[in-house]
């Protein structure tokens, strides 16, 4: 049995799309602008331009967000070809090439919103780009056995509205499960916040490449299931716990990584189990790494999967995603 279970990658918007999508249309949230940087002195010659949104209920009844912003030398007036790479509530903006050092530089932004005025500010450069997001370590999976409550909702209502799915849903007896116990290797450098996403999926890695253009990954998964995490200042994150479904037959667990941060870089790490779950033996803490893939620089998208699992994982899991649907927005 298939699912469709959507990991909503990055911002908040990508929950939101992804419930109008099931739900039918909805009005767009009204934005306003919080936040935005670049400012100061000493600017990274490779730093993005950001514009922090937050939602609001002052606001025309059918708003349309259509973002622009525009940066130029200040005093030639000589513009800067800028790429977006971000979505609201996050907006991002990259130099196409490198900024000029010791230049400063005004930036312009306007929501797109009927009457808005323009925003502006200035920043100057420094000498120096930032070193680039990277990872110190690699990948490392333990199993282990845990009791976990079977979870039963009813068809039909987990869909449209995430409250009235969780009122309705009820705990059985706990079972015994396994869950991979993942632990993240340090996340350096790079860009403001950096955020991980893992895949669990079965025989191969997940496919980032193919979860940038707009789908899943091409290959022919029966397990496919992601979880997020964040990391501290320090480049640190929580060990990340995913139940490991079984399925008809055997298969090999294999999880991915990815670590983005503000600046739309990605960084991307995998191992497969070197043994089939479920393990011959119960399974006492193990761990296995092979084929593992050397750390890449790619870009940062929502990404969305095939998951199949027994009847009452199915349950565990959508619960599991309308909680982090709801702590995302």
């Amino acid at each position: 049995m298939k699912r469709i279970l959507g990991l909503l990658g990055g911002a908040a918007l990508c929950a939101h799309s992804a419930a109008a999508l099931a739900c039918g249309a909805t009005n767009e949230p009204f934005y306003v602008r919080s936040e935005q940087g670049p400012t100061g002195g000493d600017v990274p010659l490779n730093a993005p331009l950001v514009v922090e949104l937050t939602e609001s209920t002052d606001g025309p009844a059918e708003p349309h967000l259509s973002p622009r912003l525009t940066l130029v030398i200040q005093g030639s007036g000589e513009a800067v070809e800028l790429g977006p790479a971000g979505s609201a509530p996050h907006l991002m903006w990259v130099p196409v090439e490198s900024l000029s050092p010791s230049t400063t530089y005004e930036a312009r932004f306007n929501s797109g919103y009927e009457g808005e005025p323009d925003h502006s500010w200035e920043f100057t450069t420094g000498r120096e780009r930032q070193a680039p997001l990277s990872l110190e370590g690699k990948l490392e999976v333990t199993l282990e056995t845990a009791m976990e409550p079977s979870i039963v909702c009813p068809p039909n209502r987990c869909v449209c509205n995430v409250n009235d799915c969780l009122a309705a849903c009820r705990s059985g007896a706990p079972t015994p499960v396994t869950r991979a116990r993942v632990k993240l290797p340090r996340a350096l450098s790079g860009f403001g916040r950096r955020a991980a996403t893992v895949w669990l999926t079965d025989g191969t890695p997940y496919d980032f490449a193919e979860s940038t253009k707009g789908g899943p990954d091409s290959e022919p998964h029966e397990v496919s299931l992601g979880e997020y995490a964040t990391f501290d200042d320090d480049g640190n994150a929580q060990d990340v716990r995913i139940t490991v479904p079984e399925e008809a037959a055997p298969y090999r667990p294999c999880f991915a990584l990815r670590v983005s941060d503000d600046r739309g870089d990605s960084v991307e790490d995998s191992l497969c189990l070197s043994e089939a779950f479920p393990l011959a033996d119960e399974p006492a803490p193990a761990t296995g790494q092979e084929e593992a893939q050397e750390p890449s620089t790619t870009s940062s998208a929502c990404s969305f999967g095939i998951a199949s699992s027994p009847s009452s994982q199915v349950a565990l899991a959508l619960l599991g995603l309308l909680t982090l649907v709801r702590r995302r927005r």
